[in-house]
């Protein structure tokens, strides 16, 4: 074990063993070398940055830019202006992956939000009508339980192995394309992966629409191989193996740590085990390690002259998604580098540059962009919190130790935000602030890409670069802070019955749910003047059904009804529709 002095990076450059500048003390002065190790038996290694800051204390996340309201602002800048087109009346997800655009992928959320903010234009920007209905863009509850509503938690049982595990394979066609990158790794590899094996995020990429079908039906059969699709994936300790379309399955991955948290949670909704949370808790810290708790020094480099707007690197074309390596035209580092101290508080500096495609993202030409195109105000703090994705490569090549992928670190962040409401935990929570914080940082707000965000960020050369993502997980993570949800998927939560367990799913937030053995209360917010359409799984026929006490008919036909309520004998599932009259609605129903 050794420690050295003087230390980065005003002295030693990063990853260097020799002082570039020697520390020069005056005659009688001492220096004395301190360092703090610990040694704890029976612990596991997602303490030890726990320990960390128990002892050194909480990353200080970096300012929202913008704020909160403002972050949503600017995310639905992307949802209709960035990623729409109007000549299609639709939407990508991607700037620079020459993706179609698809009509309705983010109606429901623009529609939704231009109620939540009674900004009627924001949804006429995209052609939607701003007094319709979200359950046109939504589905209903109904719809859970339609033909077809099963076929992707079917063919993930059918690929699942007695086990309960997801083994790896591979496609003739992802072999070609492993092979395309040969002349750049240099390694003739055939596959990202053992064939036949399987680890945590190999299983939890599958297990989770078995999981989610069992949520939302309660149906035994979902329930069974979730479950132990479950008791395999807390069989192992590492997150790895979510990426395997570019990365290898041995990989360290921190969107496997996040698939793994979200899958025990539905396991305790399943349940109501609460060894599912623990497992939960140990999945979300194995994320810590690839969380910036730090200031890099390459992040404090001032570039306050940019580059020149719109330089072109001459390079073949790159493969989409990837960092293309640099052949000229980056900016070499100034040689100053600010202290420590500065470390502490320093303000943000700009980008280097933003590398994007040419032709607004989707020409074939890599053009490296001043940073003002992107960011009115260019210094940018995005640490700490920049996410690292994985511990490894993509095909071999593109290297992404160090490098922050800030999508997949959201997807953590996010997990971490829904364990919160059912484990608290300050650490976690204080990180994945962090994480949300820093990528508010990175997002452009202003340019052909307003509301997105990079895809990845070189802390070497302070570059960040295509493609450009639409902002889900930001947005995401937004909500939740102001207690709202996206439209993309239900709120649900597991309560006890005469008959056993159930669970309420439903389009709205759940702000409470109080339940006895035979009755159930809940008060849900949606939107006003919106047809709310919720489910409750496995439960007996009700005597009475109530919206803000106002009893609700049985109908046997709820699509067509105003509101009221329709009994599924067959899956022993209660549907009820209502239209709230404000944000809220107390719902009642007695057995």
């Amino acid at each position: 074990m050794t420690i050295f002095a003087p230390s980065i990076p005003e002295f030693v450059d990063e990853n260097q063993d020799f002082a570039k500048e020697p520390f020069r003390l005056r005659p009688g002065q001492t220096m004395t070398l301190k360092m703090k190790f610990f040694a704890q038996p029976g612990k596991k290694i997602t303490d030890v940055i726990c320990d960390y800051f128990a002892d050194y204390g909480l990353p200080k996340p970096p300012p929202i830019a913008g704020g909160v309201e403002g972050t949503i602002a600017r995310c639905f800048k992307a949802y209709t202006e960035s990623l729409y087109s109007k000549e299609a009346n639709g939407w990508k997800n991607h700037i620079g992956l020459h993706q179609n655009y698809s009509p309705g992928r983010y109606a429901a959320l623009i529609l939704a939000e231009s109620l939540r903010t009674s900004s009627p234009e924001l949804a006429r920007k995209c052609n939607i009508d701003p007094n319709a209905q979200l359950a046109q863009y939504t589905g209903t509850s109904l719809d859970w339980f339609s033909e077809g509503a099963s076929a992707a938690a079917d063919a993930a049982i059918a690929r699942q192995s007695p086990d309960g595990g997801f083994p790896y394979t591979i496609t003739e066609d992802m072999v070609k394309r492993i092979q395309s990158f040969k002349a750049g790794s240099g390694y003739d590899a055939k596959d990202l992966g053992h064939v036949g094996e399987t680890n945590s995020g190999l299983i939890a990429r599958e297990l989770g629409a078995i999981l989610d079908r069992a949520e939302r039906t309660g149906e035994k059969r979902y329930i069974d191989a979730g479950l132990l699709g479950l008791a395999k994936l807390n069989s192992f300790t590492v997150p790895r193996g979510a990426q395997t379309w570019e990365v290898h399955a041995h990989a360290p991955d921190v969107y496997a740590a996040a698939l793994c948290v979200n899958c025990n949670i539905a396991g305790y909704h399943l349940t109501r085990d609460t060894k599912y949370l623990d497992y939960a808790e140990f999945w979300a810290k194995t994320g810590l390690p690839f969380v910036y708790g730090w200031i890099p020094p390459s992040t404090l480099t001032p570039h306050s002259q940019g580059v020149d707007t719109r330089r072109r690197i001459e390079q073949e074309r790159v493969p989409r998604r990837l960092t293309p390596p640099y052949k000229g035209g980056v900016p070499a580092a100034p040689a100053h580098r600010p202290s420590h101290a500065s470390q502490q508080s320093y303000k943000g500096v700009g980008p280097a540059a933003v590398l994007h495609f040419d032709e607004n993202g989707e020409g074939n030409n890599v053009v490296l962009d001043n940073p003002s195109e992107f960011y009115t105000d260019t210094r940018r703090r995005i640490n700490p919190g920049s996410t690292i994705a994985v511990f490894g490569s993509s095909f071999y090549c593109v290297n992404w130790f160090g490098t922050p992928v800030q999508w997949c670190g959201l997807g953590w962040a996010n997990s971490v935000r829904s364990l919160a409401k059912l484990r608290p935990n300050p650490t976690l929570e204080r990180v994945a602030d962090c994480v949300f914080a820093s990528a508010t940082q990175q997002q452009f707000d202003k340019g052909f890409a307003a509301g997105t965000y990079p895809d990845s960020w070189n802390l070497q050369t302070n570059v960040a670069n295509t493609a450009f993502i639409a902002p889900d997980l930001i947005l995401s993570y937004a909500y939740s802070l102001i207690g709202e949800k996206m439209l993309t998927g239900a709120s649900v939560e597991s309560f006890a019955t005469r008959s056993g367990l159930a669970r309420l799913n439903t389009f709205a937030v759940i702000e409470r749910l109080a339940s006895t053995d035979n009755a159930l209360a809940a008060k849900l917010k949606f939107y006003a003047g919106q047809d709310v359409y919720s489910c409750l799984a496995k439960v007996d026929r009700p005597v009475s059904v109530t919206a803000d006490d106002s009893p609700l008919a049985e109908t046997p036909d709820l699509r067509a009804a105003a509101s009221g309520w329709f009994y599924d004998e067959a899956n022993r599932a209660l549907h009820i529709k209502y239209r709230s009259r404000s944000r809220t609605a107390e719902i009642g129903v007695k057995w």
